[in-house]
């Protein structure tokens, strides 16, 4: 049965092992991590293998901003089409030159807003992915397992961060609060 390896985590000494070859402890993996995130690439040299954590976090965290990037120009989309195609204001009296300047400026505005809306999604979801999968590899070295505690303690500190702050998500949990508070209250007299 395969052991997880021995490591001090509070000291960040090394532990050797039975043939006399200092184990990593869970400090100087998080510090190759780091080092490696941190570290200028030299032009004449090759650049190293990233670290196995570090590979898995890049590789989630693409991947929840791609998922933002699909989510948030999504909704977008679906919020432009149910509002319907341009109409010419009813009471004007434009040529046509002018009704198809308006038109070529509400078709901008619409993508520009579609661009928008994509953008702010996929920094949403990246930052979220990035913190989630960030606590959730930092877990996962300092108890030199994978389990569910990690995911549980991932989730526990970005939903605080991001609760507590409210600027990434896509709307204002305050206000969501607030107002079922006002409702609830209001039921009750």
């Amino acid at each position: 049965m395969h052991r997880p390896p021995r490591c001090d985590v509070f000291t960040g000494s090394d532990m050797s092992r039975s043939d006399g070859t200092p184990e990593e402890t869970a400090w100087t993996r998080l510090s190759t991590a780091f080092q490696y995130a941190t570290s200028r690439v030299q032009m004449d040299k090759e650049v190293p293998e990233p670290p196995p954590e570090l590979k898995e976090w890049s590789q989630n965290t693409s991947l929840g901003v791609f998922a933002g990037l699909l989510f948030g120009g999504g909704t977008q989309w679906l919020r432009d089409r149910q509002a319907g195609p341009w109409q010419p204001p009813a009471t004007s009296s434009l040529n046509k030159a002018a009704l198809a300047r308006l038109q070529a400026e509400e078709s901008s505005r619409r993508l520009v807003r579609l661009a928008n809306e994509t953008l702010r999604g996929g920094l949403r979801f990246g930052a979220l992915a990035g913190l989630f999968y960030s606590v959730q590899q930092v877990s996962s070295i300092a108890r030199a397992e994978k389990g569910l505690q990690d995911i549980i303690v991932a989730g526990t500190a970005t939903g605080a961060i991001f609760g507590a702050t409210g600027e990434l998500l896509p709307f204002r949990p305050q206000k969501h609060v607030k107002r079922n508070i006002y409702i609830c209250d209001l039921g009750t007299k």
